[in-house]
């Protein structure tokens, strides 16, 4: 009867163990495909996706209305310009459905100008998805000047922003 109720407790703490293990699995697997991963195309003239031929990402984030992942990443959008010192000049939205932000990778010239790539960005929200277009980019002849690791700081940004829609509040 004990060895009964050994193996009962031994199957049971394995059980757990494999729920615990496969939860985490799938936990690290959404934070990893939560992410965009631009690149551009051979004349560094626009960002594509990678092996794809659609022009977006599109995240799942089951449970949560369009309004609550709208306004998350708008809060995003916020924390991102200060950690990352962008320029926003323009911010559209059209309330829990889309948000598009032009924006200045720059930095501050001698003369006291800022310049640097100019783009847009582009958010649309379902409820419990959101999608983020390729950024939009201008002055597309003179971005050749820029090196590939300036070109490729916008997937961190968008990145960050979107880190904020599984962002635990502590207060």
């Amino acid at each position: 009867m004990k060895t009964s109720k050994k193996s009962s407790i031994v199957s049971s703490a394995i059980f757990v163990l494999m729920f615990v293990v496969s939860s985490l699995t799938a936990s690290a697997q959404n934070s990893v495909q939560n992410k965009v991963n631009f690149r551009l195309n051979s004349t560094r003239t626009a960002y594509i996706v990678p092996n794809s031929t659609k022009n977006y990402y599109v995240f799942n984030y089951e449970g949560q209305s369009q309004k609550e992942l709208f306004d998350k990443v708008l809060a995003g959008i916020y924390k991102a310009k200060k950690q990352y010192r962008l320029l926003t000049d323009g911010l559209t939205k059209v309330e829990w459905d889309y948000i598009s932000v032009f924006t200045i990778l720059s930095e501050k010239s001698v003369q006291g100008y800022y310049h640097g790539l100019r783009l847009t960005l582009e958010f649309e929200f379902k409820d419990g998805k959101i999608r983020v277009n390729v950024p939009f980019l201008f002055d597309r002849e003179a971005n050749k000047n820029f090196t590939l690791s300036e070109f490729l700081e916008i997937n961190k940004i968008i990145n960050t922003i979107l880190s904020n829609v599984n962002a635990e509040e502590d207060w």
